[in-house]
């Protein structure tokens, strides 16, 4: 899918910030309140398999879509 050439760079720049943000705070409460700590180990397995999800999608909109059998390959790499 053509984008704009700084739109990827800017798209995975701002999601790591954010999802570094959003990693360090559940670290730091998941350390700070030991006694409960089964939630914050879901949430740091949901922000890990969602970062996985990303780089699966960034990789399928980043494919040669001049490629003869692009269609399929990015339904592919979505799936």
């Amino acid at each position: 899918m053509p984008m704009e050439q700084e739109t990827i760079s800017m798209l995975i720049s701002g999601f790591l910030i954010i999802m570094g943000i959003a990693i360090g705070i559940t670290i730091f409460l998941w350390v700070k309140n030991k006694r409960r700590s089964g939630a914050y180990a879901w949430l740091f397995l949901h922000f890990l398999l969602s970062s996985v999800a990303v780089y699966f999608s960034l990789q399928a909109i980043s494919f040669d879509y001049l490629h003869p059998m692009a269609s399929e390959e990015i339904s592919l790499r979505l799936g």
